[in-house]
């Protein structure tokens, strides 16, 4: 004696296989978002001491950026960037330029709104006779 499902039942079931296989797909053929734009390395570049005042800051994220706000600012909080623009050929690098860098440390604090949509921010320690290090990236 074999038995057999009403075929509503049956149905539901070829249905709901159909749905949870094409769920399974979806999910697998979604490409993977990339995780902001963080920062990615600088110009002079983290930890590095250099001799000389530099007269541009490069900073280099791991996607393209649309939008920014960036400072250079001394101990004493007084600012040394003079605007900044993002490079034409490849946008997840944004060049600022400087202005009256002396000896010293220096904090460059940074947001960007990436091409995912997403702002992400931080901040380090840098430039003129200097040591870079990171203080944060959020």
């Amino acid at each position: 004696m074999t038995l057999r499902l009403p075929r509503r039942i049956a149905g539901q079931r070829i249905f709901g296989t159909v749905v949870l296989v094409a769920v399974v797909i979806g999910l697998v053929s979604v490409p993977i978002v990339s995780a902001h734009a963080s920062l990615a390395e600088s110009t002079p570049g983290n930890g590095e001491q250099i001799a000389e005042t530099p007269d541009e800051l490069t900073l280099q994220y791991t996607e393209g950026v649309q939008q920014a706000e960036i400072s250079v600012e001394s101990a004493s909080g007084d600012r040394v960037d003079d605007g900044f623009r993002v490079d034409s050929n490849d946008q997840s690098v944004v060049h600022v330029p400087l202005d009256g860098v002396e000896n010293g440390t220096y904090i460059v604090k940074w947001e960007v709104l990436a091409a995912d949509g997403h702002t992400t921010s931080g901040s380090f320690s840098s430039l003129s006779a200097m040591n870079c290090r990171h203080v944060s990236n959020s």
